[in-house]
């Protein structure tokens, strides 16, 4: 028995020794010319499952030579995810997320620090995206930015004095209301002010993606839309689906778009503080038809009804009806970010002409059919 007993205590042991020998290795970097990396400087591992961060798990290290890192004693399950970060100057520098496992034990991440700068000289929009979708008595207005930060240094913005820094201002056209941000901003980090919204959010070298959307009431079928411009623009251009809408403006004139219900109109080359004005035509604007207010005191009635055979049913104790579900619009936000990729590639010329336009077609062709839906 004793004997037996070892035995299970041995196998334990091995097995707890395995599932917790994996290691994250890597280097930092500093990514700004001429600047070293601090023989002080400490590395944090994240690890995440589910999507959700073990805010138990926070080990650090120091960095070695050669600007090298490890962390040993890692679980080896590949359900885990690790991500070193590193603080360095008030910012956060995220390396590459890794997995483990029993067969590959050991991965390697790199992590890139950059020194800062206030200056926004180096920061412009390689292209500006305006989705409008007309409804009755107002315009959705869909705003997709491909923002490029060219120096080798991250823009952190002038500093407020007892507020946190603001280092991209975005304008919102006169009425704009209803703001819902997207892809690249983070509530906790804007900061709302009358006519738009700073981001707090450090921009780092490269290019980084952002959305957000807002409404517009239009009671006439025509509008003028101002959009003020805070950074130079290489590209703006607007797309609508409805064959009614004319847009014209400054600059700006209609691109075909083959085999795709979007109709492109685009104009090059914006200053910073620029306003982009574009006069909308063949909106739907408000309804007077008498028609439609006969709809509406129908579905009045038909409210009313349900209202009172709800009050019935939950006499009766039964169950009450279960609201439809609205429509997801997960997939449509998913294409224009694919398309707002394809242009970022394309400018960075790294597809051929072709090659771009028959992929932007297909995109464009799959956000037609969710249109429809």
């Amino acid at each position: 028995m004793k004997k037996f007993i070892f035995a299970i205590w041995v196998s334990l042991f091995i097995f707890s020794g395995i599932a917790e020998s994996g290691e994250i290795r890597g280097t930092v970097q500093n990514g700004t010319k001429g600047f070293p990396v601090p023989d002080t400087l400490s590395i944090s591992l994240n690890r995440y499952k589910g999507g959700q961060q073990d805010n138990q798990f926070h080990p650090k290290v120091t960095i070695r030579k050669h600007n090298k890192f490890v962390f040993k004693n890692l679980t080896e399950d590949s359900e885990y995810v690790y991500e070193p970060m590193v603080y360095y100057k008030g910012v956060k520098y995220y390396g590459e997320a890794k997995k483990i496992s029993t067969k590959m034990p050991v991965a390697e991440s790199r992590v890139f620090i950059y020194e800062t700068s206030r200056s926004d000289s180096a920061v412009s929009a390689l292209i500006h995206h305006l989705f409008i979708r007309p409804a009755i008595g107002f315009i959705q207005v869909d705003e997709m930015i491909v923002l490029e930060n060219k120096s080798d240094r991250t823009y952190i913005g002038p500093a407020v004095p007892g507020k946190k820094f603001h280092t991209l201002n975005y304008r919102l056209p006169p009425n704009a209301s209803k703001v819902q941000l997207g892809t690249g901003l983070m509530s906790c980090c804007i900061i709302f002010v009358p006519g738009g919204f700073y981001d707090t959010m450090e921009l780092l070298p490269g290019k980084k993606e952002i959305d957000y959307s807002y409404t517009i009431k239009t009671p006439k079928k025509e509008l003028d839309l101002i959009k003020p411009l805070t950074i130079p623009t290489a590209v703006f251009d607007v797309f609508v689906t409805d064959p009614d809408i004319q847009i014209s403006g400054k600059g700006f004139s209609e691109i075909p778009v083959k085999d795709s219900k979007f109709r492109r109109f685009a104009a090059e080359r914006f200053k910073a503080g620029q306003n982009v004005v574009l006069h909308i035509t063949g909106l739907k604007g408000e309804s007077t038809d008498i028609g439609n207010i006969l709809m509406f005191v129908f579905i009045g009635l038909l409210l009313l009804v349900v209202i009172i055979v709800a009050k019935r049913i939950k006499k009766e104790d039964k169950l009450p009806v279960t609201p439809t579900p609205q429509k997801d619009t997960s997939l449509s936000d998913y294409f224009l970010q694919q398309i707002a990729e394809l242009d970022e590639a394309f400018a960075d010329k790294k597809l051929e002409e072709s090659e771009y336009h028959d992929k932007r077609k297909e995109l464009l062709s799959m956000l037609d059919k969710l249109e429809e839906e």
